[in-house]
């Protein structure tokens, strides 16, 4: 199933479920402490200016929405927010009369599966859309908030904070990709500095790549929505409302990609996206990264690692798990070869250092150098010390790669240098140099140890050349790419 059709299955069922539409009017000064409490209780909403009675009358009409006066008093919005609010609710054939303009509409969806419930600002956007105009944003605390006027000459831009000067960068995806991206996110802040932007980047609340973000540009202002299916409904609100001098939305999921983007490598999509189509230079880049890893690690991670790599300078950094440790990964590595691959490192007098947690009682690695309870610095420092990188399609094959330290990338069943898991979309995320890629064939099929420890032993000796750069043409002539070919009994 692709992502456009999981997208559609989910907002097919969020139309049917059972959903409640409340808005509540507030004085002005309340604002703030409204938006907090909201917030907190995990509550997706939009602020509303400029109410008048024609929409007031209109939004209670519609049968299933509750109108809510909270005057000046915030506690009174606390039942309507519970997950059962609508139990409660004080229904009346009249639309209430309010002595307020300012007002904040959210849905309640009553549905255990919190994937239907993401869609509930995307159903937001068409109601709010047919009736008022997308005014201005505000920043309460870390949080981008949208305003809807229902006066078309309302707009809050001479007051905003975002000035029409602003550039907005929206970001999504993994920190792999943000690895591929990091040189031309560089060169595209330095533009934009010198162009005397304000700079906003937009993330997601949950998104990994924000707990490293700030150590590579600490002067940027950080935003974030809930959840990272909403990017792509900000980034269209920040294209309507008119108040960004410039906005960048670089994500590279399939619904944003499919579009313009087949048969490319993830960095010339990124290219595209910045608009950088001068040339990087990736040492220079390689110093840069290497010193935001180094300054940024915590003192006690450092002498930790510094400790446990005593005297091995010439240690292989490997990684065969991502994500979390309690579900299945298809990009995992197969566990009997781990540690028949760990096995041939260790008799050839090679040291492994783990540079994330797997799951314990999945992996025995024998001669593996455990490091559980880095942070995501602290392993990118590991690995910024290896002699070269061993593992999945994951963060810390496109870190070595940054680093300009030679990788092997072992492939699963649902990926290839060539093309995305899941997505029938052909778009390489291949580490953009000094790579090698192990494919297993056929795909369901696990790699060959001993052909992965051969390949690695030959890199270790400079056997093996290995190339500057890496485009998604590079992949398709298998430049640096080996099959793991299943024999036949």
């Amino acid at each position: 199933m692709t992502m456009d059709d999981e997208s559609k299955r989910l907002a097919h069922m969020f139309a049917r479920t059972k959903k409640q539409l409340f808005v509540a009017f507030y004085s002005h000064s309340m604002r703030k402490q409204i938006c907090s409490v909201l917030l907190s209780a995990h509550i997706r909403f939009c602020l509303l200016t400029g109410i008048d009675a024609s929409l007031l009358h209109s939004l209670h009409n519609n049968g299933n929405c509750t109108i809510i006066d909270l005057k000046d008093d915030v506690s009174r919005i606390k039942p309507y927010i519970l997950p059962h609010a609508e139990s409660m609710l004080d229904k009346s054939d009249a639309a209430p009369s309010v002595d307020n303009d300012d007002a904040v509409i959210w849905y309640r969806v009553h549905n255990c599966d919190p994937y239907i419930g993401m869609y509930d600002l995307f159903y937001l956007d068409a109601v709010l859309l047919h009736k008022l105009i997308l005014s201005d944003f505000i920043l309460n605390d870390k949080y981008i908030i949208p305003i809807f006027s229902a006066r078309p000459t309302y707009r809050l831009s001479n007051s905003s904070v975002f000035q029409n000067r602003a550039a907005m960068i929206i970001l999504g995806d993994g920190i792999g990709d943000f690895f591929i991206l990091l040189p031309l996110l560089r060169r595209l802040i330095r533009r934009l500095e010198q162009n005397g932007r304000q700079i906003f980047l937009l993330l997601a609340e949950n998104c990994l790549v924000k707990s490293i973000i700030n150590c590579f540009f600490p002067s940027i202002r950080y935003v974030y929505v809930p959840d990272w299916h909403h990017l792509s409904l900000y980034h269209r609100w920040c294209l309507l409302s008119g108040l960004f001098a410039d906005v960048f939305n670089l994500q590279l999921n399939g619904t944003t990609s499919r579009h313009f983007a087949n048969h490319m490598h993830a960095y010339e999509i990124f290219k595209k996206q910045t608009g950088i189509h001068e040339p990087i230079d990736f040492d220079e880049v390689a110093s840069w990264f290497r010193h935001v890893i180094t300054t940024s690690t915590q003192t006690s991670e450092k002498r930790r690692i510094n400790s446990l790599m005593e005297g091995q300078e010439d240690f292989i950094a490997l990684q065969v798990w991502t994500g979390p440790l309690d579900k299945d990964n298809p990009r995992a590595a197969d566990p009997h070869m781990a540690y028949e691959l760990c096995r041939l490192c260790q008799h050839a007098g090679y040291r492994l250092a783990n540079t994330t947690p797997y799951p314990t009682g999945r992996y025995t690695l024998p001669g593996c150098i455990q490091t559980d309870g880095l942070s995501l610095m602290g392993a990118l420092y590991l690995v910024s010390h290896a002699r070269m990188f061993m593992g999945i399609d994951s963060c810390m094959g496109h870190a070595a790669s940054l680093l300009g330290i030679g990788s092997v990338t072992l492939w699963s069943r649902y990926q290839s240098p060539l093309e995305i898991y899941a997505q029938n979309l052909f778009i390489s995320f291949r580490p953009l140099r000094n790579n090698i890629s192990i494919v297993p064939d056929p795909p369901d099929t696990p790699i060959d140890a001993s052909l992965v420890f051969d390949v690695v032993n030959k890199m270790m000796h400079k056997k093996i050349p290995l190339c500057d750069s890496m485009t998604y043409e590079d992949s398709q002539k298998k430049q640096g790419v080996f099959y793991s070919v299943r024999v036949k009994q």
